[in-house]
Protein backbone atom coordinates (compact mmCIF):
# COMPACT_ATOMS: atom_id res chain seq x y z
CA UNK A 1 0.00 0.00 0.00
CA UNK A 2 1.15 3.50 -0.71
CA UNK A 3 1.91 5.76 1.93
CA UNK A 4 -0.86 9.13 1.71
CA UNK A 5 0.64 12.40 1.46
CA UNK A 6 -1.73 13.74 4.38
CA UNK A 7 -1.18 11.28 6.88
CA UNK A 8 2.75 11.08 8.56
CA UNK A 9 3.85 9.01 11.72
CA UNK A 10 7.44 9.52 13.92
CA UNK A 11 8.76 7.48 16.94
CA UNK A 12 10.75 8.21 19.65
CA UNK A 13 11.98 7.09 23.25
CA UNK A 14 13.83 8.13 26.05
CA UNK A 15 15.46 6.30 29.12
CA UNK A 16 13.44 6.73 32.22
CA UNK A 17 15.91 4.40 34.48
CA UNK A 18 15.66 5.44 37.95
CA UNK A 19 19.10 4.96 40.21
CA UNK A 20 19.66 1.96 42.81
CA UNK A 21 17.68 2.56 45.80
CA UNK A 22 14.68 3.68 44.44
CA UNK A 23 11.21 2.50 45.94
CA UNK A 24 9.98 0.15 43.71
CA UNK A 25 6.12 0.19 42.76
CA UNK A 26 3.61 -2.97 42.60
CA UNK A 27 3.34 -4.68 45.75
CA UNK A 28 1.79 -3.86 49.34
CA UNK A 29 5.68 -3.92 50.76
CA UNK A 30 8.66 -1.99 50.00
CA UNK A 31 11.27 -2.99 47.79
CA UNK A 32 14.47 -0.97 46.94
CA UNK A 33 16.07 -1.13 43.60
CA UNK A 34 18.92 -3.40 43.83
CA UNK A 35 19.85 -3.41 40.33
CA UNK A 36 18.82 -3.19 36.52
CA UNK A 37 17.45 -5.98 34.59
CA UNK A 38 16.77 -4.06 31.68
CA UNK A 39 16.14 -0.55 30.78
CA UNK A 40 12.78 1.48 31.44
CA UNK A 41 11.88 3.97 28.15
CA UNK A 42 8.76 6.48 27.60
CA UNK A 43 8.31 5.49 24.45
CA UNK A 44 6.34 8.31 21.77
CA UNK A 45 4.11 7.78 19.02
CA UNK A 46 4.01 11.17 16.92
CA UNK A 47 0.84 10.84 14.40
CA UNK A 48 -0.30 13.31 11.45
CA UNK A 49 -3.42 12.62 9.59
CA UNK A 50 -5.29 15.61 7.18
CA UNK A 51 -3.63 18.05 9.32
CA UNK A 52 -4.40 17.29 12.68
CA UNK A 53 -1.55 16.21 15.02
CA UNK A 54 -2.10 13.99 17.90
CA UNK A 55 1.36 12.26 20.49
CA UNK A 56 0.88 9.01 22.53
CA UNK A 57 3.14 8.63 25.50
CA UNK A 58 3.60 5.18 26.73
CA UNK A 59 5.59 4.93 30.48
CA UNK A 60 7.37 1.60 31.33
CA UNK A 61 6.05 2.39 34.87
CA UNK A 62 3.25 0.67 37.12
CA UNK A 63 0.95 3.56 36.80
CA UNK A 64 0.62 7.22 36.67
CA UNK A 65 -2.11 9.09 38.83
CA UNK A 66 -3.95 11.66 36.87
CA UNK A 67 -2.69 14.31 38.56
CA UNK A 68 0.98 13.43 37.24
CA UNK A 69 -0.62 12.53 33.23
CA UNK A 70 -2.23 16.01 33.82
CA UNK A 71 0.90 17.76 34.03
CA UNK A 72 3.07 15.30 32.00
CA UNK A 73 0.39 16.36 28.89
CA UNK A 74 0.68 20.15 29.63
CA UNK A 75 4.46 20.62 29.81
CA UNK A 76 4.53 18.00 26.71
CA UNK A 77 1.79 19.95 24.92
CA UNK A 78 3.68 23.08 25.47
CA UNK A 79 6.60 21.91 24.24
CA UNK A 80 5.77 20.63 21.03
CA UNK A 81 3.44 23.44 20.30
CA UNK A 82 -0.04 21.04 20.91
CA UNK A 83 -2.87 21.36 22.83
CA UNK A 84 -3.02 19.48 25.84
CA UNK A 85 -6.07 17.21 24.99
CA UNK A 86 -4.34 16.16 21.92
CA UNK A 87 -1.59 14.36 24.11
CA UNK A 88 -2.34 11.15 25.56
CA UNK A 89 -0.58 8.92 28.53
CA UNK A 90 -0.38 5.67 29.90
CA UNK A 91 1.64 3.06 31.45
CA UNK A 92 2.61 -0.38 30.95
CA UNK A 93 1.72 -1.69 34.25
CA UNK A 94 5.33 -3.09 35.08
CA UNK A 95 5.67 -4.01 38.79
CA UNK A 96 9.10 -3.58 38.51
CA UNK A 97 9.55 0.35 37.58
CA UNK A 98 9.68 3.70 40.45
CA UNK A 99 7.08 4.56 42.58
CA UNK A 100 6.02 8.29 41.72
CA UNK A 101 7.66 10.99 43.78
CA UNK A 102 8.59 14.60 43.05
CA UNK A 103 11.94 13.69 41.77
CA UNK A 104 10.27 11.22 39.54
CA UNK A 105 8.06 13.55 38.37
CA UNK A 106 10.41 16.40 36.72
CA UNK A 107 12.35 13.49 35.11
CA UNK A 108 9.42 11.92 33.49
CA UNK A 109 8.37 15.59 32.27
CA UNK A 110 12.24 16.49 30.82
CA UNK A 111 12.07 12.99 29.24
CA UNK A 112 8.81 12.72 27.75
CA UNK A 113 9.43 16.40 26.12
CA UNK A 114 12.54 14.48 24.62
CA UNK A 115 10.91 11.72 23.49
CA UNK A 116 7.93 13.76 21.50
CA UNK A 117 10.55 16.04 19.95
CA UNK A 118 12.50 13.18 18.48
CA UNK A 119 9.13 11.74 17.39
CA UNK A 120 8.20 15.04 15.80
CA UNK A 121 11.51 15.34 14.04
CA UNK A 122 10.95 11.62 12.40
CA UNK A 123 7.22 12.19 10.86
CA UNK A 124 7.30 10.69 7.71
CA UNK A 125 4.88 9.90 4.99
CA UNK A 126 3.14 6.43 6.08
CA UNK A 127 0.33 4.31 5.42
CA UNK A 128 -1.42 2.97 8.46
CA UNK A 129 -2.43 -1.06 8.44
CA UNK A 130 -4.22 -3.03 11.20
CA UNK A 131 -4.24 -6.43 11.83
CA UNK A 132 -5.91 -8.64 15.08
CA UNK A 133 -5.13 -12.44 15.69
CA UNK A 134 -5.42 -14.47 18.93
CA UNK A 135 -2.49 -15.45 21.16
CA UNK A 136 -4.07 -18.62 23.45
CA UNK A 137 -2.50 -19.91 26.51
CA UNK A 138 -0.40 -16.74 27.98
CA UNK A 139 -3.16 -15.58 29.62
CA UNK A 140 -5.95 -16.82 32.93
CA UNK A 141 -8.76 -15.68 34.63
CA UNK A 142 -6.81 -15.56 37.73
CA UNK A 143 -10.14 -15.55 39.93
CA UNK A 144 -11.40 -19.31 40.76
CA UNK A 145 -14.30 -20.40 42.75
CA UNK A 146 -13.06 -23.08 45.34
CA UNK A 147 -15.12 -25.73 46.81
CA UNK A 148 -16.28 -24.04 49.63
CA UNK A 149 -17.75 -21.65 47.13
CA UNK A 150 -15.56 -18.77 48.25
CA UNK A 151 -13.62 -16.66 45.42
CA UNK A 152 -9.80 -16.54 45.45
CA UNK A 153 -7.51 -14.53 43.54
CA UNK A 154 -4.28 -16.27 42.52
CA UNK A 155 -5.28 -19.53 44.92
CA UNK A 156 -1.54 -20.50 45.11
CA UNK A 157 -1.60 -23.88 47.96
CA UNK A 158 -5.24 -24.49 47.36
CA UNK A 159 -4.94 -24.89 43.54
CA UNK A 160 -6.66 -28.20 44.50
CA UNK A 161 -9.72 -26.70 45.74
CA UNK A 162 -10.73 -24.84 42.55
CA UNK A 163 -13.85 -25.64 40.68
CA UNK A 164 -13.88 -23.38 38.43
CA UNK A 165 -12.37 -19.74 36.92
CA UNK A 166 -15.03 -16.83 37.27
CA UNK A 167 -14.36 -15.23 34.30
CA UNK A 168 -12.92 -15.33 31.17
CA UNK A 169 -9.56 -14.14 28.91
CA UNK A 170 -9.63 -11.62 26.18
CA UNK A 171 -6.66 -13.19 23.97
CA UNK A 172 -6.86 -10.65 21.14
CA UNK A 173 -4.20 -9.29 19.63
CA UNK A 174 -4.25 -6.06 18.24
CA UNK A 175 -1.34 -3.86 15.66
CA UNK A 176 -0.99 -1.18 13.72
CA UNK A 177 1.49 -1.30 11.34
CA UNK A 178 3.12 2.29 10.31
CA UNK A 179 4.92 1.67 6.57
CA UNK A 180 7.12 4.08 4.62
CA UNK A 181 6.29 4.36 0.97
CA UNK A 182 8.51 2.03 -0.20
CA UNK A 183 7.09 -0.63 2.46
CA UNK A 184 9.31 -0.58 4.72
CA UNK A 185 8.10 -0.57 8.29
CA UNK A 186 8.23 2.67 10.71
CA UNK A 187 6.85 1.09 13.41
CA UNK A 188 4.56 -0.47 15.68
CA UNK A 189 1.76 -0.10 18.00
CA UNK A 190 0.41 -3.39 19.82
CA UNK A 191 -2.06 -3.78 22.63
CA UNK A 192 -2.53 -6.76 24.83
CA UNK A 193 -4.51 -7.61 27.87
CA UNK A 194 -2.23 -9.22 30.39
CA UNK A 195 -1.01 -8.23 33.86
CA UNK A 196 2.81 -7.13 33.80
CA UNK A 197 3.80 -8.46 36.74
CA UNK A 198 6.04 -11.66 35.57
CA UNK A 199 9.71 -10.53 36.86
CA UNK A 200 9.24 -9.33 40.52
CA UNK A 201 11.73 -8.69 43.24
CA UNK A 202 14.48 -6.19 43.08
CA UNK A 203 15.36 -5.86 40.01
CA UNK A 204 14.25 -2.79 37.72
CA UNK A 205 12.36 -4.02 34.29
CA UNK A 206 10.14 -3.27 31.91
CA UNK A 207 8.87 -6.98 32.11
CA UNK A 208 7.28 -8.84 29.03
CA UNK A 209 6.81 -6.14 26.72
CA UNK A 210 10.50 -5.11 26.46
CA UNK A 211 11.05 -8.64 25.23
CA UNK A 212 8.40 -8.47 22.87
CA UNK A 213 10.41 -5.05 21.19
CA UNK A 214 13.51 -7.11 21.31
CA UNK A 215 11.98 -10.11 20.02
CA UNK A 216 10.40 -8.43 17.45
CA UNK A 217 13.73 -6.40 16.28
CA UNK A 218 15.55 -9.98 15.85
CA UNK A 219 12.67 -10.84 13.65
CA UNK A 220 12.68 -8.45 11.78
CA UNK A 221 16.45 -7.84 11.34
CA UNK A 222 15.60 -3.97 12.34
CA UNK A 223 17.82 -3.39 15.98
CA UNK A 224 15.89 -0.04 15.92
CA UNK A 225 12.54 -0.93 15.35
CA UNK A 226 10.21 0.98 17.68
CA UNK A 227 7.28 -1.36 19.14
CA UNK A 228 5.25 0.70 21.40
CA UNK A 229 2.67 -1.09 24.08
CA UNK A 230 -1.03 -0.63 25.17
CA UNK A 231 -2.05 -2.54 27.90
CA UNK A 232 -5.47 -3.82 27.29
CA UNK A 233 -8.44 -5.09 29.98
CA UNK A 234 -6.49 -7.53 32.53
CA UNK A 235 -7.77 -6.42 35.94
CA UNK A 236 -8.66 -10.10 36.33
CA UNK A 237 -6.27 -11.98 34.11
CA UNK A 238 -2.28 -12.69 34.69
CA UNK A 239 0.20 -15.63 33.13
CA UNK A 240 0.05 -18.08 35.74
CA UNK A 241 -2.35 -21.53 34.93
CA UNK A 242 -3.16 -22.93 38.14
CA UNK A 243 -5.60 -25.30 36.85
CA UNK A 244 -2.75 -26.53 34.80
CA UNK A 245 0.02 -26.51 37.80
CA UNK A 246 2.09 -23.64 36.06
CA UNK A 247 2.61 -20.98 38.45
CA UNK A 248 6.45 -19.94 39.00
CA UNK A 249 8.72 -19.16 36.56
CA UNK A 250 9.33 -15.25 36.23
CA UNK A 251 11.99 -14.29 33.98
CA UNK A 252 11.37 -17.37 32.17
CA UNK A 253 7.62 -16.73 31.72
CA UNK A 254 8.59 -13.20 30.60
CA UNK A 255 10.33 -14.55 27.77
CA UNK A 256 8.39 -17.18 26.93
CA UNK A 257 5.04 -14.57 26.99
CA UNK A 258 7.49 -12.05 24.89
CA UNK A 259 8.49 -15.19 22.30
CA UNK A 260 4.94 -15.60 21.53
CA UNK A 261 3.60 -12.43 21.32
CA UNK A 262 6.62 -11.06 19.29
CA UNK A 263 6.42 -14.68 17.05
CA UNK A 264 2.60 -13.60 16.91
CA UNK A 265 2.94 -10.05 16.19
CA UNK A 266 5.60 -10.72 12.60
CA UNK A 267 2.80 -12.57 11.84
CA UNK A 268 0.36 -10.22 11.92
CA UNK A 269 2.41 -7.61 9.89
CA UNK A 270 2.30 -9.76 7.28
CA UNK A 271 -1.86 -9.91 6.81
CA UNK A 272 -2.83 -6.35 7.87
CA UNK A 273 -5.76 -4.77 5.90
CA UNK A 274 -4.96 -0.94 5.04
CA UNK A 275 -6.88 2.20 7.53
CA UNK A 276 -8.51 5.08 5.82
CA UNK A 277 -6.36 8.17 5.75
CA UNK A 278 -9.47 10.03 7.49
CA UNK A 279 -8.83 12.66 9.57
CA UNK A 280 -7.76 12.09 13.21
CA UNK A 281 -10.57 12.82 15.56
CA UNK A 282 -10.79 12.22 19.52
CA UNK A 283 -13.36 13.69 22.50
CA UNK A 284 -12.96 13.16 25.85
CA UNK A 285 -15.36 13.59 29.12
CA UNK A 286 -15.72 12.25 32.99
CA UNK A 287 -17.63 9.73 34.32
CA UNK A 288 -18.67 10.14 37.95
CA UNK A 289 -17.95 6.83 39.84
CA UNK A 290 -19.33 6.87 43.54
CA UNK A 291 -16.68 5.75 46.05
CA UNK A 292 -17.26 3.52 49.05
CA UNK A 293 -16.31 5.37 52.00
CA UNK A 294 -16.13 4.27 55.07
CA UNK A 295 -17.51 5.44 58.17
CA UNK A 296 -15.57 6.70 61.27
CA UNK A 297 -15.63 2.88 63.13
CA UNK A 298 -14.29 1.39 59.70
CA UNK A 299 -11.41 4.21 59.66
CA UNK A 300 -10.71 3.66 63.17
CA UNK A 301 -10.33 -0.61 62.32
CA UNK A 302 -8.19 0.23 59.97
CA UNK A 303 -5.73 2.19 61.52
CA UNK A 304 -5.02 -0.49 63.78
CA UNK A 305 -4.79 -2.91 60.94
CA UNK A 306 -2.11 -0.98 59.28
CA UNK A 307 -0.36 -0.17 62.55
CA UNK A 308 0.06 -4.19 63.39
CA UNK A 309 0.86 -4.67 59.53
CA UNK A 310 4.37 -3.87 59.81
CA UNK A 311 6.13 -6.08 57.76
CA UNK A 312 3.94 -6.45 55.03
CA UNK A 313 5.48 -9.03 52.75
CA UNK A 314 4.21 -11.72 55.90
CA UNK A 315 0.95 -9.37 56.84
CA UNK A 316 -0.32 -9.38 53.32
CA UNK A 317 -4.23 -10.46 54.05
CA UNK A 318 -7.30 -9.07 53.07
CA UNK A 319 -7.82 -7.89 55.54
CA UNK A 320 -4.77 -5.77 55.10
CA UNK A 321 -5.67 -4.69 51.75
CA UNK A 322 -9.16 -3.35 53.16
CA UNK A 323 -7.66 -1.59 55.80
CA UNK A 324 -5.58 0.33 52.76
CA UNK A 325 -8.55 0.65 50.89
CA UNK A 326 -10.17 2.48 53.39
CA UNK A 327 -7.67 4.26 54.15
CA UNK A 328 -6.89 5.92 50.73
CA UNK A 329 -10.92 5.90 50.19
CA UNK A 330 -11.14 8.24 53.87
CA UNK A 331 -9.65 11.02 51.77
CA UNK A 332 -11.66 11.04 48.58
CA UNK A 333 -14.76 12.70 48.02
CA UNK A 334 -18.29 10.61 47.53
CA UNK A 335 -17.93 10.25 43.22
CA UNK A 336 -14.35 10.22 41.37
CA UNK A 337 -14.56 12.42 38.08
CA UNK A 338 -12.59 9.46 35.84
CA UNK A 339 -11.41 11.25 32.41
CA UNK A 340 -12.33 8.45 29.71
CA UNK A 341 -10.71 9.44 26.12
CA UNK A 342 -11.77 7.87 22.46
CA UNK A 343 -9.63 8.47 19.60
CA UNK A 344 -10.83 7.36 15.95
CA UNK A 345 -9.43 6.82 12.58
CA UNK A 346 -11.36 5.62 9.84
CA UNK A 347 -13.09 2.93 11.89
CA UNK A 348 -10.66 1.90 14.45
CA UNK A 349 -11.52 3.38 17.42
CA UNK A 350 -9.68 3.58 21.26
CA UNK A 351 -10.79 4.08 24.30
CA UNK A 352 -8.57 5.35 27.45
CA UNK A 353 -9.55 4.85 30.48
CA UNK A 354 -7.46 5.53 34.02
CA UNK A 355 -8.38 2.36 35.44
CA UNK A 356 -7.66 -2.02 35.58
CA UNK A 357 -11.10 -2.73 33.50
CA UNK A 358 -11.75 -6.61 34.19
CA UNK A 359 -12.38 -8.61 30.79
CA UNK A 360 -16.35 -8.49 31.24
CA UNK A 361 -16.45 -4.72 31.53
CA UNK A 362 -14.88 -3.93 28.54
CA UNK A 363 -16.96 -6.63 26.68
CA UNK A 364 -19.84 -5.17 27.46
CA UNK A 365 -18.58 -1.97 26.26
CA UNK A 366 -17.58 -3.41 23.21
CA UNK A 367 -21.11 -5.05 22.77
CA UNK A 368 -22.96 -1.59 23.91
CA UNK A 369 -20.32 0.06 21.25
CA UNK A 370 -20.68 -1.63 18.15
CA UNK A 371 -18.80 -0.73 15.44
CA UNK A 372 -15.28 -1.34 13.13
CA UNK A 373 -12.01 -2.49 15.37
CA UNK A 374 -12.03 -1.12 19.48
CA UNK A 375 -9.12 -1.31 21.36
CA UNK A 376 -9.31 -0.35 24.98
CA UNK A 377 -6.31 0.86 26.42
CA UNK A 378 -6.36 0.64 30.60
CA UNK A 379 -4.45 2.66 33.19
CA UNK A 380 -4.11 5.73 31.12
CA UNK A 381 -4.65 9.24 31.83
CA UNK A 382 -4.87 8.13 35.54
CA UNK A 383 -4.82 5.01 37.70
CA UNK A 384 -8.31 4.61 39.85
CA UNK A 385 -7.13 0.74 40.34
CA UNK A 386 -9.57 -2.47 40.00
CA UNK A 387 -12.98 -1.65 38.04
CA UNK A 388 -14.74 -5.56 38.33
CA UNK A 389 -17.89 -6.31 36.74
CA UNK A 390 -21.32 -6.13 38.76
CA UNK A 391 -21.26 -9.75 39.20
CA UNK A 392 -17.82 -10.01 40.63
CA UNK A 393 -18.62 -7.53 43.17
CA UNK A 394 -20.81 -9.60 44.46
CA UNK A 395 -18.02 -12.87 44.58
CA UNK A 396 -16.15 -11.11 46.89
CA UNK A 397 -12.36 -11.65 46.50
CA UNK A 398 -9.18 -9.48 46.51
CA UNK A 399 -10.06 -7.21 43.08
CA UNK A 400 -12.89 -6.15 44.84
CA UNK A 401 -11.76 -5.67 48.28
CA UNK A 402 -8.74 -3.38 46.99
CA UNK A 403 -11.49 -1.41 44.67
CA UNK A 404 -12.44 1.94 45.41
CA UNK A 405 -15.90 1.96 43.73
CA UNK A 406 -19.70 1.46 44.40
CA UNK A 407 -20.90 -1.91 42.48
CA UNK A 408 -22.97 0.23 40.35
CA UNK A 409 -19.72 1.89 39.23
CA UNK A 410 -18.96 -0.52 35.91
CA UNK A 411 -22.46 0.11 34.94
CA UNK A 412 -22.26 3.95 35.10
CA UNK A 413 -18.57 3.38 33.16
CA UNK A 414 -20.00 1.19 30.53
CA UNK A 415 -22.98 3.55 29.63
CA UNK A 416 -20.84 6.45 29.41
CA UNK A 417 -18.04 4.83 27.43
CA UNK A 418 -20.19 4.27 24.49
CA UNK A 419 -21.98 7.14 24.09
CA UNK A 420 -18.33 8.76 24.03
CA UNK A 421 -17.27 6.38 21.37
CA UNK A 422 -20.68 7.26 19.57
CA UNK A 423 -19.65 10.48 19.27
CA UNK A 424 -15.98 10.69 18.45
Amino acid sequence: MHASPSMRAGFGRAEITPPLGARLRGYYHERLATGVRDPLFVRALAWEAAGRRLLLLTFDLCHLSEPLCRALREAVAAAAGLPPEAVYVAATHTHTGPEESDALSAVLAAKAAEAAAAAFERLRPCAVRIGRGRVPGLGFNRRYRLKDGSAMTNPGARAKEIVEPLGPVDDRLGVLRFEAPDGALLGVLFHFGLHVDCVGGTEISADWPAGVERELRAACGDPALHAQFLLGPCGDVNHWDFMGGRFGGKQEEASRIAAALAGALRELLGRTAPLPAAELNWIEERVELPVRRPDDRERAEARTILEQARDRTRDFTLEVVEAARVERAAALPPALAAPLRAVRLGDWRLLLAPLELFVDVAREIEAAAPGGPLWIATLAGGAYGYLPSRRAFGEGGYEVVSSLFQPEAPDLLIDRAARLLASV
